[in-house]
């Protein structure tokens, strides 16, 4: 794959512990991303994702809250003064993307499994409004597998984040249990991820982030049983706003996996949204 500025997600920058910078399409822009897990632990295996787990970061659980605070002020001012866009991976950042557009809890393991979880997206939350006090509106993201929404912490933090403009971007890459089971290894069911989107939703329209490749040259969820699942969400009284179709843009664990081309994702997207009345945004 060509090397863009898109492509360097690498958690590791300068000597932070805990935060990284990346120029993201879906944020359009530049976004802090926060890793809760320098163990690289998730509880889930997807075959498409890109974290080595046969090395670590570091080997203790623990969020240092003074450390993470300071790194991450300091990544905004760098932002906002620019001065970030003359390090060697940023140089060329196009102009339009030269913007602070969020921070996002994402990095080698599924945020919101970590005991610092609510005490992290505190944190953010007061930086935000702070900056918000002068202006400057900086959207506080999660990106989750949903297998935890039901913990009633994990809803609070979420809702919060909602409410400053932000919020969970869920993931969603199957539409039956064969293909989720294709996708994801782990121990949770897919019927309860199903269980916990739904009632995520209903309590704030949603933001699904739903990946599609090919493998071995088969798509890796048809379109008919993404439409079939997502309707019967609809029909539960789901609140679904918009889906994030994207494609690889990085190197895989798995060697058969290929990125699908743009036609592709638009078509899918098409018959998604023309089926379901969900506003579709793809990234090729």
């Amino acid at each position: 794959m060509k090397d863009t500025v898109f492509q360097r997600h690498e958690r590791e920058f300068d000597k932070n512990l805990y935060t990284y910078p990346v120029i993201s399409r879906r944020s359009a822009g530049l976004s802090i991303g926060i890793n809760l897990s320098l163990r690289k632990e998730c509880n889930f295996d997807c075959v498409y994702c890109q974290v080595d787990r046969t090395t670590y970061l570091s080997n203790s659980k623990d969020i240092q809250l003074f450390i993470l605070e300071e790194e991450l002020r300091a990544l905004i001012e760098k932002t906002l003064d620019e001065t970030i866009f003359s390090h060697p991976r940023f140089r060329d950042t196009p102009e339009k993307f030269r913007v602070l557009k969020d921070i996002s809890l994402s990095g080698d393991g599924e945020p919101t499994s970590s005991k610092f979880f609510v005490e992290v997206t505190d944190l953010v939350l007061k930086i935000i409004k702070e900056y918000k006090t002068k202006g400057i509106f900086i959207k506080p993201i999660v990106i989750t597998n949903a297998s935890l929404l039901h913990r009633k912490t994990v809803k609070e933090q979420l809702l919060k984040f909602t409410q400053e403009g932000g919020g969970p971007w869920i993931k969603l890459d199957a539409g039956t249990k064969q293909e989720f089971l294709k996708i994801a290894d782990s121990s949770i069911s897919f019927s309860t991820i199903l269980e916990n989107i739904l009632s995520f939703s209903k309590l704030t329209p949603i933001y699904l982030q739903t990946i599609l490749y090919s493998d071995s040259g088969k798509l890796s969820f048809s379109t008919e049983s993404m439409i079939s699942c997502l309707q019967n969400l609809q029909e539960k009284g789901a609140q679904i706003k918009t889906m994030q179709l994207y494609t690889l843009a990085r190197r895989t664990k798995e060697k058969n996996l290929k990125a699908v081309e743009k036609d592709v994702l638009n078509e899918v997207a098409n018959q998604i949204q023309s089926q379901t009345g969900i506003e579709l945004e793809i990234y090729p």
